[in-house]
């Protein structure tokens, strides 16, 4: 089918619950393909594009003629710059060849969208303003009106934010009450949200509310509402939405086998979840999620390690804040070395590697730890710049001082620091020295926005400690407040228990916050709250010498396993690849992972190859060849196209619990074994 459909989803779709209230009047005879159809512009509604452009190939494979599938598929690659305005442009190519099949509402939807692109295929400014109009026009002629209305409201929002096209905030958002006024659940609510989240958030608090239920089975319609609840410091509900997120997410991978990497905004929603869990105090789930993030699979092209927004970015610095944060102390030290704590691959550079390993040997009273500090810091001077050189330093000093016994000196040296650091997780230390002027100096401004549920204990113990007594109790009403997800045995809010007591609160002191989500589900039913992967289907095939040879028996002896799926002895890159595997075989099987092929052909023939494979180099491939010819192993793994009927190369990293880890579907060989077998050994080395 073109060029354009080598990327993508390539399994069917299947129906499924909670996209939202989306009703476009497809003009198509074919009733199944409306439903995927409606359920795709819901999933684009939600950002969830890759989904989304599995519900239009299937509407289009329904309804080959109708111009609406391809004008989605398109849509699916331009909607929060998701995907590649190339395949857009190729998309809305193949929606043109459909143009006159549509009726009329759909053919001024086909002509909109056409007009995003110049003759040369590019977006400009200009273009975009057109398309963004052409969306007006089509409402205010009442072809789909409040699809139309809710479409203009992204596409103008997005124009804006992305690309610098200038909007009127309010007239965008007069056109959003419009669809709630016809469909008040409409999804568009996600869009209102985008429209003030940095502006002015309580203007999208009411669609902060609906957006999660518009749209339940769309991860990212639960996410977006934490942004604003945790802009307005509403951090309980802005911490449970981004764990209905997580959990949805992972829900739905479940089931569907997609692997992280294929939904384009799921390391930051859960990046964007742990931190939300840290504001809320949420220590236990923080560190889960933060975990999780590491244990993510990581892809050369999809979440490549040196781009910021992937897991290999993200997992390492967010452990990192939970850890110095909640002053886990204990679990950095285990983890230190290993993938979660791998501070000379964590992104970051070694200005917060060392600013990290700092605090983690000061809290574990380890001095030498300090030393080694000191060492690499006086080494890499002239790498940094000069002011983090010097607040790195002062820092470093006082934990070296404090280490030592030498508090007077590091107190003065307290005193004078600058206030670009935060200290106040000194103020215990202070305290006991009844240091307490000193103590108040160095706690944060509590109220401060984005500032964590932790800032409050220091701030608290010190006013306690100096007999301020009602002054603290003002500012324990304030950290009581909206504190139900908060973890009371988590190291800064532990320290408050006697304070508590003393101050007159029960033993469990935390209060629900004001706003509040009507119905809102539980959470552990919505999915689990970190990704795992998925078993490896069942494979019994048959070898050149047809000998049965069964995956599960790689799992029973303990040993991973790269399953490589390949189109036949004809198929030259197949050859290309395979010939490229030869010489990284024993370097797989040195880190333990044994390697199966699994090709089309039948065991005649894969014996005829490999005997032509031993006369040329001396010997045979040197792993099993399998036979599957009936395709039943590529279309159980999914290394089939379920829209085009064929199959399709696919590399599989199969654990020794038999599940799979990583892999890659695509009529393109997968050739870069060199990240592969790195990755094979970064995730069989993780706990998940």
């Amino acid at each position: 089918m073109g060029e354009v459909f080598n990327e993508g989803p390539r399994q069917a779709a299947k129906l499924i619950s909670g996209t939202g209230a989306a009703s476009f009047d497809l003009s198509t005879k074919n009733a199944e393909a409306k439903k995927f159809f409606n359920q795709g512009l819901g999933q684009l509604y939600g950002f969830w594009n890759y989904e989304a452009e599995r519900s239009f190939r299937q509407a289009a494979k329904l309804d080959p003629k109708s111009p609406m599938p391809y004008w989605g598929m398109a849509m699916a690659n331009i909607v929060f710059d998701a995907g590649s305005l190339k395949r857009a442009h190729l998309f809305s190519k193949e929606m043109g060849k459909r143009r006159d099949n549509g009726d009329a509402c759909e053919t001024q939807w086909v002509d909109g969208l056409a007009a995003l692109f110049d003759l040369k295929g590019a977006v400009t400014k200009e273009t975009r303003k057109a398309w963004a109009d052409s969306l007006m026009l089509t409402g205010m002629a009442n072809c789909s009106p409040v699809e139309a209305k809710a479409l203009e409201a992204l596409v103008r929002w997005e124009n804006f934010g992305f690309h610098g096209v200038a909007i009127d905030a309010l007239s965008v958002d007069k056109l959003l009450d419009d669809v709630f006024k016809e469909v008040p659940n409409h999804p568009a609510h996600h869009f209102r949200i985008h429209l003030w989240n940095g502006r002015d958030a309580k203007k999208a608090l009411a669609s902060a509310k609906e957006c999660g239920p518009a749209a339940p089975g769309v991860a990212h319609m639960w996410h977006m509402p934490g942004h604003i609840y945790a802009e307005l410091r509403d951090y309980n509900n802005a911490a449970w939405h981004q764990e209905a997120s997580a959990r949805v997410d992972h829900a739905y991978m479940k089931k569907s086998g997609v692997m992280p990497y294929e939904i384009h905004n799921y390391a930051h929603n859960n990046e964007w979840g742990t931190r939300s869990l840290i504001l809320a105090g949420a220590a236990t789930k923080a560190l889960a999620l933060a975990k999780n993030l590491t244990e993510i699979p990581a892809h050369p092209t999809k979440n490549p390690a040196d781009e910021s927004g992937s897991v290999l970015s993200y997992g390492p610095s967010r452990v990192r804040q939970v850890i110095k944060t909640f002053e886990m102390w204990e679990e950095g030290k285990k983890l230190l070395n290993s993938p979660y704590l791998d501070l000379n691959a964590a992104a970051g550079a070694d200005f917060y590697d060392l600013k990290f390993l700092s605090r983690l040997y000061f809290g574990l009273s380890d001095a030498a730890g300090l030393k080694k500090v000191e060492e690499r810091l006086t080494k890499s001077k002239d790498q940094y710049r000069p002011n983090d050189f010097k607040t790195l330093t002062e820092e470093l000093t006082i934990h070296l001082l404090l280490t030592d016994g030498k508090r007077d000196e590091a107190y003065a040296l307290l005193d004078k620091a600058s206030d670009e650091l935060d200290y106040d997780y000194l103020v215990p230390l202070l305290i006991a020295d009844k240091k307490f002027d000193l103590a108040l100096k160095r706690t944060k401004d509590e109220l401060k926005p984005y500032h964590p549920k932790v800032v409050f204990p220091p701030k608290i113990l010190a006013l306690h400690a100096a007999g301020k007594k009602e002054e603290a109790k003002k500012v324990f009403e304030v950290l009581r407040t909206d504190s139900l997800a908060l973890d009371l045995n988590a190291v800064p809010f532990k320290r408050l228990a006697a304070v508590a007591a003393d101050l007159g609160y029960p033993a469990d002191w935390r209060l629900p916050g004001t706003t509040t989500l009507e119905a809102r589900p539980e959470l552990e039913k919505l999915g689990p709250l970190t990704w795992s992967p998925n078993p490896a289907p069942a494979l019994k095939l048959l070898d050149a010498n047809s000998k049965e040879v069964d995956l599960a028996s790689y799992a029973q002896q303990g040993k991973p396993v790269l399953v490589v799926f390949y189109l036949g002895s004809r198929c030259l890159k197949c050859v290309e690849q395979l010939k490229a595997l030869l010489p990284e075989t024993e370097k797989f099987e040195k880190a333990g992972i044994s390697i199966v092929a699994v090709g089309t052909d039948k065991p005649e023939k894969v014996a005829e190859w490999n005997a032509r494979v031993e006369k040329e180099t001396g010997k045979g491939f040197p792993f099993p060849m399998l036979s599957d010819s009936a395709k039943t192993a590529f279309k159980a793994f999914g290394a089939y196209d379920d829209f085009e009927e064929f199959p399709l190369h696919g590399l599989y990293l199969v654990d020794a619990k038999g599940k799979l880890r990583w892999q890659e579907v695509s009529t393109e060989p997968f050739l870069d074994f060199k990240f592969l077998l790195g990755e094979s050994k970064r995730l069989l080395s993780l706990s998940n």
